[in-house]
């Protein structure tokens, strides 16, 4: 490091033993004064590299996190060191020193894990922080015991589709064994097999388990002949698969066991890959002509009936995949926030039209909830889910929405929810001035989109956007929509572009409309969490060719329906969601995290 010519060459010379050192334990003293001198070089190298300025993760790719996986077991080894040259330390190594001689020993009560171990290094170290009988804990049980603790603090068994399919498929693997005898050759055994994968492609639905198809696509070698004797060539998962599901689903229980004691860190890296695995595909925005065409389409412009609205026909049916795609092109929300929305989210904030995407929806200050409390407790049934606390967020209404009846489709939503329950009253003259409040906040928190479908998993677990994926894919196939990239995303990757091209509006404004992150750095932790009155204007006043020309097609049809020449057919009247106890169950069961 010394002879570098700048701080940057120092780095870069010192990386090479740096990924050595971060994935190997700590053997003996005379390694561990070795990894603690070289500690100590490296953190004078990036102190030198960041006072140039730079992030010593950007002059090496991978710096950081190899040199805290540094850190923490040069720390676990002085922990440990310390422990082992205690008096409990050396009685419980000479204990086990004569119970490996077969000398019988009085049972002592139980010693803390760190004095437990034979060496401060290596492997006994590691085992020497699990508890005894934890060591012996089957891993398909300790499993069982993550899924449980997961479901108090989840409030569902989502984890049983999310993190349990790869751990289970280690414990298929590696034949159910004891903590204990979990080492590196297994490790190494899942990351070899994991690559090897296949798809659910073509394989029959009880043979679908990871293990099951990892299994099969061994045996056939890829080549699967179903029971119409058809070959059906097999396809492993892709590389974002292996990242994003497998690798994380395995970085999360292992933080688990070792959070808990029922392993030693740090956890190993469950990166695994090969030329085999598709690359991940990238959503992309919708190009223009693109986006044109798909708003040409009949459900857009006037279809066939309210089954049939992807052919031609002379009926104009605003369902919830027609809100669903132009609320994400022009409010930039996902499918399954849009999917949440009730009525009464649809509110005014600085006198102008916002949805309200919130942890739980408004109460019944509904569309004057200008500084009213945003974040008090909620009667309604369940609460919102959302990808992640930046989520929850004010996103203005877009004018063309507002054109194109969404709020008509709320009032009428409303009032019909009213009405039904007049009438089976009796009549409004029946009721007190106090119930009609009560059932007019009531009404308020009906669904803006009652005929969207949503499905609840086994597990309790919401899909609040599945049905508007299965469209996607009808509609994909159907109009044979096949460029790489193009998703039922892609909508609001057009968003995101449409507000890049807007001068006036910073990053972090754009990260917040977005509902992202907004501290990137520290500097980009500080200022309004929610959307400002500038921010919103901004928005609200977007315009451009492309979202002049879709105004064109879009209210084209509505004026049409408005004069008669389609017949109009209230799709929210086909409400999915009322009479789904599976979905009233699952809501239920979430309400009881607010009460």
């Amino acid at each position: 490091m010394k002879a570098a010519d700048d701080p940057e060459a120092a780095l870069k010379a010192l990386w090479p033993r740096l990924q050595v050192l971060a994935l190997e334990p700590a053997r003996d003293e005379a390694d561990y004064v070795e990894r603690s001198a070289f500690q100590a070089m490296a953190f004078e190298a990036q102190y030198r590299v960041r006072t140039l300025g730079l992030k010593p993760n950007a002059v090496v790719p991978g710096w950081d996190e190899h040199f805290v996986a540094l850190v923490r077991e040069n720390s676990r080894a002085a922990n440990a060191r310390a422990a082992a040259n205690s008096v409990e330390g050396r009685l419980e190594r000479r204990r086990q020193e004569l119970s490996a001689q077969g000398a019988e020993l009085a049972l002592l009560p139980r010693a803390p894990a760190a004095a437990s171990s034979t060496s401060a290094f290596g492997s006994l170290a590691a085992n020497s922080l699990v508890a005894n009988g934890d060591k012996r804990s089957r891993l398909s049980a300790v499993l069982a015991r993550f899924l449980d603790l997961r479901e108090g603090e989840d409030g569902d068994r989502s984890a049983a589709n999310d993190i349990a399919p790869i751990v289970q498929f280690a414990v298929d693997l590696w034949q159910d064994p004891c903590l204990q005898d979990v080492g590196p050759d297994q490790i190494v055994q899942l990351k070899q097999a994991m690559p090897e994968i296949p798809t659910t492609e073509g394989l029959p639905a009880d043979k679908r388990s990871l293990f099951q198809r990892w299994s099969i696509a061994k045996e056939c070698n890829y080549v699967f002949v179903n029971s119409d004797g058809k070959k059906i060539k097999l396809t492993r998962v892709s590389e974002s698969t292996l990242r994003k599901r497998y690798r994380t689903g395995l970085n999360t229980f292992w933080k688990f066991l070792i959070n808990n004691g029922y392993a030693s860190g740090p956890a190993p890296d469950f990166s695994s890959s090969s030329k085999k695995n598709p690359p991940a595909v990238e959503r992309d925005a919708f190009q223009e002509d693109e986006l044109l065409a798909f708003l040409s389409r009949p459900l857009f412009t006037g279809c066939e009936s309210i089954s049939r609205t992807w052919k031609v026909g002379r009926f104009f049916c605003q369902t919830f995949f027609y809100w669903a795609v132009l609320i994400q092109l022009l409010c930039g929300m996902r499918p399954g926030e849009i999917s949440q929305l009730r009525c009464v989210d649809v509110a005014l904030l600085y006198d102008k039209w916002h949805f309200r995407f919130a942890k739980r929806s408004l109460l019944a200050e509904g569309d004057e909830d200008d500084d009213g409390p945003h974040d008090a407790a909620d009667t309604a049934p369940g609460g919102n889910d959302a990808k992640t606390k930046n989520a929850f967020r004010w996103i203005p209404v877009h004018p063309l929405l507002i054109e194109l009846g969404l709020l008509h489709q709320r009032d009428a939503v409303v009032d019909d929810y009213l009405a039904r329950k007049f009438y089976e009253v009796g009549g409004k003259d029946k009721l007190t001035a106090p119930e009609i409040v009560k059932l007019t906040d009531e009404a308020r928190q009906q669904w803006l989109f009652p005929d969207w479908k949503v499905y609840v998993l086994p597990t309790g677990e919401i899909r609040w956007s599945q049905a508007a994926s299965k469209v996607w894919q009808y509609v994909k196939s159907k109009f044979k929509m096949t460029r790489q990239g193009l998703a039922l995303y892609s909508a609001r990757h057009t968003f995101k572009g449409f507000i890049d091209d807007v001068k006036g509006l910073s990053d972090r404004s754009r990260r917040i409309v977005m509902g992202h992150a907004p501290a990137v750095d520290t500097p980009g932790g500080y200022g309004p969490k929610s959307i400002t009155e500038e921010q919103a204007d901004v928005i609200l006043q977007l315009s451009n060719r492309t979202i002049d020309r879709m105004s064109i097609i879009l209210l084209d049809a509505k004026r049409k329906a408005d004069s008669g020449k389609l017949k109009r057919v209230e799709a929210w009247r086909n409400d999915e969601r009322t009479g789904d106890v599976k979905l009233q169950d699952a809501l239920e069961e979430r309400a009881k995290q607010y009460r």
